[in-house]
């Protein structure tokens, strides 16, 4: 938008409904078509030197832009500018509202500025409207340069949940694409979230990279509605703003998160728990490695490399046979062999999520006197798979991939009594020195509740590399 320039060229169709338009200049073209009776269409190509070309378009219903602009500057003078149609609209100086009429079908670029000073000026992108239905109304600060729309696509052509789910953990990855880096610095991004009221939404920041144009950001949205589009909007190109990254406020305790490990680290130092338990782990064994995983970075886990969590074995991450919990994680095994691969372990006599000697993936719990309680799937490796073990009372569900791959349980008898006594590993059987997993690890998350198959398909909806579920306007 900052860059494009308007040859305004008003003519009116013939009676077929027909245009001809001539001695066009290469370039990018919008072309409004519009009957001033409530229907239009807005049509957009680009012009090469010597193209003839025929287009054709259906009119619909226009639809209206409304909001609000909140300024904590004096401003007695502001308009509302669409960025390729003639349609400027002053913002009433008393009460901030503003309203555009007659908008056809589209995505646009939204322009508020003063006319005082043309310092003070916010530009908003990706405002869609369509012919059945207004957008919500926008709610603007003008003391944010930028603001952006990201839409949360639940419908069919998206993530597929017809649940409406409340305070989940969005994943937002900015790539050079979709956002200026320009505008804010590696040494403190300075960005804010807010949902579709102007409230803002905690966020953190797991990766940011302004050099190579790319960052990972987690944000808490209060409700993602089910089968349909959620907004959320980003807003940036303020440096002086404050900015708070916290894991604490995304990924909270009262929403059932006890443990939640990015693996961003360089596999050296403390592996660092995002919830406010801190249950922060310490890399032993072989050197852990730093790659590029699912999600920014993980860990690579090769020969006796494994992560212990001190002072786990009681408290938040020890639960009863019966207890309700989820663990999940993104994992790619190197190989497949008779051996088995811990990936969370609380130790053979209580529960974990592994891959057994039989090529299968594997959430078990151990039954005191009984023996373990399981739930199986085939285990592939070489590539990214989600899995998501869930315990609900006596109910125990194994996830791939969002879809419910097991839920019939096969109990392995034993005599012996549960023992509770280990702290958490990753990587390896808490309670021996064994079963070491070989490959990378990503995003391992524990949560004292029973997450819904809603949940769990929208995690791995947003978190998979070629997700549908994040749409970011620019």
């Amino acid at each position: 938008p900052g860059n494009t320039s308007a040859k305004n060229l008003d003519t009116i169709t013939d009676n077929s409904g027909s245009v001809l338009l001539t001695n066009l200049d290469s370039g990018s073209y919008s072309i409004e078509i519009n009957d001033r009776q409530g229907y239009a269409a807005l049509v957009s190509f680009q012009v090469d030197s010597g193209d003839t070309d025929s287009l054709g378009s259906v009119l619909k219903r226009t639809s209206t832009i409304s909001g609000t602009v909140n300024s904590t500057m004096e401003v007695s003078s502001a308009i509302a500018e669409i960025y390729g149609l003639e349609r400027v609209t002053a913002i009433d100086p008393l009460t901030g509202e503003f309203t555009i009429e007659d908008v056809p079908e589209g995505t646009y670029s939204i322009r508020f500025s003063s006319e005082d000073d043309p310092e003070i000026k916010t530009e908003v992108y990706g405002v869609t409207v369509t012919a059945s239905s207004s957008p919500e109304p926008l709610i603007v600060g003008l003391s944010w340069p930028l603001v952006q729309n990201i839409f949360l696509n639940t419908g069919s052509d998206g993530a597929a949940v017809s649940e409406t789910i409340l305070d989940f953990p969005v994943l937002i990855r900015l790539s050079s694409s979709d956002f200026d880096f320009s505008t804010t610095t590696d040494a403190g991004p300075r960005i804010r979230f807010t949902n579709s009221h102007g409230d803002t939404l905690p966020c953190q920041i797991e990766l940011w990279d302004s050099l190579s144009g790319k960052a990972v950001i987690w944000v808490r949205v209060d409700t993602v509605r089910g089968d349909g589009l959620t907004v959320i909007r980003m807003l940036s190109g303020k440096n002086d703003a404050s900015m708070k990254s916290d894991g604490a406020d995304v990924f909270t305790t009262g929403n059932g998160f006890q443990a939640v490990w990015h693996l961003e680290g360089d596999g050296s130092r403390e592996v660092l728990d995002a919830t406010e338990n801190s249950f922060h782990g310490t890399p032993a064994g072989s050197k852990l490695t730093s790659r590029d995983c699912i999600i920014g970075k993980g860990l690579e886990f090769s020969d006796s490399g494994y992560i212990e969590i001190p002072n786990s074995a009681d408290g938040a991450l020890s639960y009863p046979q019966d207890g309700a919990f989820t663990l999940s994680a993104w994992v790619n095994t190197e190989n497949l062999d008779t051996f088995y691969q811990d990936i969370i372990s609380k130790g053979n006599f209580q529960y974990g999520l592994q891959i057994n000697r039989y090529y299968l993936w594997n959430f078990y719990v151990y039954k005191s006197m009984e023996g373990w309680v399981c739930t199986d799937a085939p285990a592939e490796s070489g590539s990214w798979h989600f899995l998501a073990a869930v315990s609900s009372g006596n109910a125990y569900y194994l996830y791939v991939n969002g879809t419910l791959a097991d839920s019939v349980t096969v109990i392995k008898a034993d005599s012996i009594k549960a023992d509770y006594s280990h702290n958490v590993m990753l990587g390896r059987r808490s309670d021996i020195d064994d079963r070491y997993f070989r490959g990378k690890l990503d995003e391992i998350r524990i949560s004292n509740r029973a997450r819904s198959p809603a949940w769990i398909r929208l995690c791995y909806e947003n978190q998979r590399p070629d997700q549908k579920f994040v749409i970011i306007r620019r």
